[in-house]
């Protein structure tokens, strides 16, 4: 995949979350605010009839100055008409039935002043008010339910966003992140000369196999060019060293460590071919070897000479360490000098002179005469 791809990809899914997120809040105070209308639509009409129907029996007892008793009996018995007429239109509970059946029941009775009618009557309406209350208790419980779940979704839509912006986080760091680290270490590995590492970006995105492809390329060519160079500047230094060494009288010879003929001049050339070829050969071999061991007795006699001035300044005053410093470094020998003397087999090999190239006793000039 592309980056414009990922980015795409990563960009859409969080957005595809957000709004679903708003979206599911919507629905939630779309579902929400209808229940608590339909509360107050239904089960108040209710509780505001009977009120009415109980204001009408309390005017009832009280009674009107200067109206005429029939007329007011008619007017009140129209308005509890009226009011349960309301209730009954409104009727939200199956038990309320029963409830409204019995108050029209006992309305005429009431009205033509029956006491015990309209005790029967104000206990139906109390009854009536119950049911639509514990009516609207269930109604808000469940408004309250779809509340928590609408609560509980929002959650799960956060949760599911964190999880997936991880995801999508763990996913960018491994297609556009990470293989710019890998490029830059082996673009680093290149250029402290190391020809080994290459780009290989894996599962990153298609544009960085494309880069890994030219940069490959290009470290091969970088390091075949140089690789080109050094053979080309060994030649050359080979050419010269054979040049030097043929300018030397006697049998010169350049050997390795373990007394190996890395060059000779003419006539060290000669002699190997000649009849005594093996034995200068083995001579050679044994005054390598012996070279390489006096370099190794002289490191150790420096070495032990250092610890004995070591242990023998711990316990001097500051005076004094200064004093024996100076001593020793005026009575440091040059180091390739003295391993040179130290190297010099002439002793154990008859007719071999040997001198130590560098200090680790690698490469050995040898003359023979």
């Amino acid at each position: 995949m592309r980056i414009r791809d990922e980015i795409r990809l990563a960009l859409g899914a969080l957005l595809a979350i957000q709004v679903l997120t708003m979206i599911a809040a919507v629905a939630l105070l779309a579902r929400v605010t209808p229940a608590v209308d339909r509360i107050l639509e239904e089960n108040d009409k209710s509780i505001q009839a009977v009120e009415e129907m109980l204001l009408v029996l309390a005017e009832g007892h009280v009674g009107h100055d200067g109206q005429d008793e029939q007329d007011d009996r008619e007017h009140r018995r129209a308005r509890f008409d009226e009011a349960l007429a309301i209730a009954q239109g409104n009727i939200t509970e199956p038990s309320e039935e029963p409830v409204l059946a019995a108050i029209d029941e006992l309305a005429p009775a009431a009205f033509a002043d029956d006491h015990s009618a309209a005790v029967a009557l104000r206990e139906q309406l109390r009854s009536l008010v119950e049911i639509n209350r514990a009516s609207m208790h269930r109604a808000n419980a469940r408004a309250k339910r779809l509340g928590s779940a609408g609560a509980w979704s929002m959650v799960l839509l956060g949760l599911l966003d964190v999880a997936a912006s991880l995801a999508l986080m763990r996913r960018t760091r491994i297609k556009l992140i990470r293989p710019l680290y890998e490029l830059g270490a082996v673009l680093q590995a290149c250029r402290e000369g190391d020809p080994h590492p290459r780009f290989s970006p894996g599962d990153a995105s298609w544009e960085y196999r494309e880069v890994a492809a030219v940069v490959n390329d290009l470290l091969s060519e970088h390091f075949e060019a140089v690789e080109r160079d050094w053979e080309r500047v060994a030649k050359l230094d080979r050419l010269a060293l054979l040049r030097i060494l043929d300018a030397m009288p006697g049998a010169r010879f350049v050997c390795d460590r373990d007394g190996g003929v890395i060059a000779a001049n003419t006539e060290g050339l000669r002699r190997l071919a000649a009849d005594g070829g093996p034995e200068l050969r083995a001579s050679l071999r044994a005054a390598c070897k012996h070279a390489r061991a006096s370099l190794r007795a002289a490191a150790g006699k420096r070495r032990e000479g250092r610890e004995q001035d070591e242990a023998a300044a711990k316990g001097a005053p500051e005076a004094t360490l200064n004093d024996a410093a100076a001593l020793n470094d005026a009575a440091a020998p040059n180091d390739a000098a003295a391993l040179n003397d130290a190297a010099a087999p002439n002793d154990a090999v008859a007719g071999v002179d040997v001198q130590a190239l560098d200090a680790g006793g690698s490469v050995y000039a040898l003359a023979v005469s």
